[in-house]
């Protein structure tokens, strides 16, 4: 449960940070505006770092019930799912 406290208030802190541009260019791009264009990247960057974060407190509230054996499963894939996207 501690483990998991840390990626949670991070992504708190993201989206309390990040909600006025995740209001004012949502996930679409108009091609014709370059400024809009970098928003919407940036935008998917906030998104895929927010998945990470909820990956990352996912795990950590499995893991602290590893003694279940129908739990091994869920937390290998949250491994994998944790540290694909670092791998190269």
């Amino acid at each position: 449960m501690q483990y998991s406290i840390a990626p949670a208030s991070v992504l708190i802190i993201n989206l309390i940070l990040n909600l006025g541009s995740l209001k004012k260019y949502g996930f679409r791009e108009n091609r014709n505006d370059d400024g809009t264009r970098v928003s919407v990247r940036y935008n998917y960057f906030i998104l895929s770092a927010n998945c990470y974060f909820i990956v990352d407190a996912a795990w950590g509230l499995t893991y602290e019930h590893n003694d279940i054996a129908s739990l091994f499963p869920i937390i290998y894939l949250l491994t994998v799912f944790g540290y694909l996207p670092t791998r190269g």
